[in-house]
């Protein structure tokens, strides 16, 4: 083992406790994660009066596909936020809950999991948009359906590498 000059040993140093700046980036997720669940909130309150003044519209269902979105969005922030953390700063000790589901082991799972819910993302702000945007001609219609298509057989391609 050959011995370390001494701006290399302080360089090591500074380089390993500069680590703990990745907190900052995570404390922003996660004050956004919460500000996307509070905002949950107030879309189901909107929804709850417009529901009670209009019953069923078209624009409710909007306004459920939404909150809808809000939800997956959050979920996105949640499990990158919690990556980021354990990679750099410290492992999540996970012996009090049960749940698997955010542990990630490698930047695959990571991207496999992300990429599982912005595709699902994907899928709901298709759907909100041909509710909000009927198809009015033929040609609208088949593009609508190529576009659920290409998402339906996106989704099946991540599913099937993660289960290899």
């Amino acid at each position: 083992m050959s011995k370390k000059y001494f701006w290399e040993e302080k360089i090591e140093h500074i380089l390993w406790w500069s680590r703990f700046l990745v907190l900052i980036p995570v404390f922003v997720w996660l004050i956004m994660f919460l500000f996307l669940n509070l905002s949950l909130f107030f879309k189901l309150y909107h929804l709850i009066i417009n529901f009670v003044q209009k019953w069923f519209t078209i624009n409710l269902l909007a306004w459920v596909i939404s909150i809808l979105d809000v939800s997956l969005l959050s979920v996105i922030i949640l499990i990158f936020t919690w990556w980021i953390y354990e990679l750099f700063v410290s492992e999540i000790d996970m012996k009090s809950f049960d749940s698997k589901t955010l542990i990630i082991k490698n930047l695959d799972e990571l991207k496999e999991k992300i990429w599982k819910v912005i595709i699902i993302l994907l899928i709901v702000i298709l759907f909100k948009q041909m509710i909000l945007n009927l198809p009015k001609t033929q040609i609208e219609i088949i593009y609508f359906a190529l576009a659920i298509l290409m998402l339906a057989w996106a989704l099946k391609i991540v599913s099937i590498k993660s289960k290899k």
